[in-house]
């Protein structure tokens, strides 16, 4: 008889339980796609609200500034400052990728004890990698947007963003790598409850620090700078009171005094195999995007921040290649330490044509909604007339990475972080920014022409990604992996 979704762990048990092997005992049972259509809901959705709530520290700041005098100016430097810290989070990423793989097969095995070391291993591998990298680019930033020829009143305004947001990131960058754990167990309602409290906090005090209102100082761009950077500690210290007075009950957080140098050295060691090609691949992604308003920076702030605002509303939009690809990560990670190889190519792909066909419809109606959403986005005439057709460019892409994230996704579960960086590399530096440069340098291309680019791009990305994931998942290659 088929196991039905309600006998997953509920919300409330998996906040006020230690979360156990639930999803693993489901997954040996019936894998049928209906069965499997709501795991991965059960999955990927407590994920896709969280990556809204993350996507929305960023973007409150926007819209805000948006509503300022002088706002392609501020949406600029708003913008450049949150996609360079966006890159940092990448680092970040790589580490909460490489503990969910890591978690999700020692789940698979039945192994909660190994579980939680690495979760504990992820905190102190997130803090002296990428917290320690966070505090030196804060220090040298200036010269570093200085590089980006941005207009001489956007740079200004872009380093001070960027240096007050990036500090208090040290501590919230090495508390967020418990994600990892959660995500690997399938139990991602937990995180999601923080992501919320960090989203109202953020927007109460970027409303008073913004425009000096709730009996707060009136402090511009920098309010939203400050606003962010203290929902961010807030969030952090949250959840670590939480998990300390047993609110929650996650990994043990005293393990990392039980584990002695040669035990931690070595877990750091795996998670930084596995999570540095997976930082690379993001920050390949991202940086991109930098090298992208590097070219279209002399034609002015206003394509500056249409460029930026509507990558930020595609991040809202990618939700569920997020979700997808974590519980893609997560299911195909506890399959593989089950050793049920036989229905790992099959799983992956269901949850990667789930994800692509939910995004159809959703890229269908943003496309319709295209200039009422740049009308809530900003108050500025010419920003919403060249942010409305903006967005429509970009729906083919969304709708193709809704496809190729969960099947990287679900190679990551396996272990393999280097195809996915491969395959971004050829097709991003290689292959898409190349020829952007031409376009925009040497025959005078625009907006229009770069997303025409990134889409062609895209297709070529997802027949790789498509032709990849039959390669890797044959029999024998599953089995060298795991061996």
């Amino acid at each position: 008889m088929p196991i039905k979704a309600a006998t997953l762990p509920s919300e409330e048990e998996g906040f006020k339980a230690k979360p156990s092997s639930e999803l693993r005992d489901f997954l040996r049972g019936d894998l049928s796609f209906t069965a499997l259509l709501s795991t991965f809901l059960f999955v990927a959705m407590p994920v896709m609200a969280s990556h809204i709530g993350r996507t929305i520290l960023t973007f409150i700041d926007n819209v805000m500034v948006g509503h300022l005098p002088n706002a392609s100016v501020a949406v600029a430097a708003v913008a450049t400052a949150s996609l360079a810290w966006m890159i940092l989070f990448r680092l970040t990423l790589g580490v909460v990728t490489a503990v969910t793989t890591l978690v999700a097969q020692a789940t698979g095995r039945g192994d909660e004890d190994e579980a939680e070391r690495y979760a504990i291993a992820g905190m102190i591998a997130s803090l002296i990698g990428p917290g320690l990298i966070t505090l030196l680019i804060a220090i040298f930033a200036e010269k570093a947007f200085a590089k980006l020829n941005l207009p001489s009143d956007v740079l200004d305004l872009t380093f001070r963003y960027f240096q007050l947001l990036a500090i208090p990131s040290v501590i919230g960058f090495s508390i967020f790598s418990l994600m990892g754990y959660y995500r690997g167990k399938g139990l991602n309602s937990i995180p999601m409850y923080f992501d919320f409290f960090g989203i109202i906090l953020n927007l109460i005090l970027d409303y008073g620090l913004i425009f000096g209102k709730l009996g707060m100082p009136r402090l511009g761009v920098m309010g939203a700078a400050l606003g962010t950077g203290i929902a961010i500690l807030a969030r952090a210290l949250a959840f670590v009171l939480a998990n300390a007075m047993n609110l929650i009950r996650g990994p043990d957080l005293w393990l990392i005094y039980r584990m002695n140098f040669s035990e931690m050295f070595r877990r750091v060691k795996e998670i930084y195999k596995l999570g540095i090609p997976s930082s690379l691949e993001g920050l390949v992604m991202t940086g991109s995007q930098l090298v992208v308003i590097w070219l279209i920076a002399p034609t002015g702030a206003l394509n500056i921040a249409t460029y930026r605002l509507t990558l930020r509303l595609q991040g809202l939009m990618f939700v569920l290649a997020i979700g997808f690809a974590i519980a893609n990560n997560a299911i195909i990670g506890q399959l593989k330490g089950m050793g049920r190889e036989e229905v790992i190519r099959k799983v992956g792909w269901y949850g990667a044509l789930i994800s692509g066909s939910i995004s159809l419809v959703i890229g269908s109606l943003t496309f319709l909604m295209a200039p009422l959403i740049a009308k809530l986005i900003t108050s500025d005439l010419a920003l919403q007339g060249a942010l409305a057709w903006s967005i429509r460019w970009i729906i083919p892409s969304v709708i193709m990475f809704c496809i190729i994230n969960p099947l990287a996704g679900a190679m990551k579960g396996l272990g393999d972080t280097r195809t996915p960086l491969v395959i971004i590399v050829i097709t991003r530096l290689l292959l898409r920014l190349p020829v952007i440069y031409v376009v925009v340098r040497y025959l005078g291309g625009g907006l229009k022409h770069i997303w025409m680019i990134i889409n062609g791009d895209n297709v070529l990305r997802l027949l790789i990604f498509s032709f990849a994931w039959e390669r890797i998942t044959r029999g024998d290659t599953i089995r060298e992996n795991q061996s």
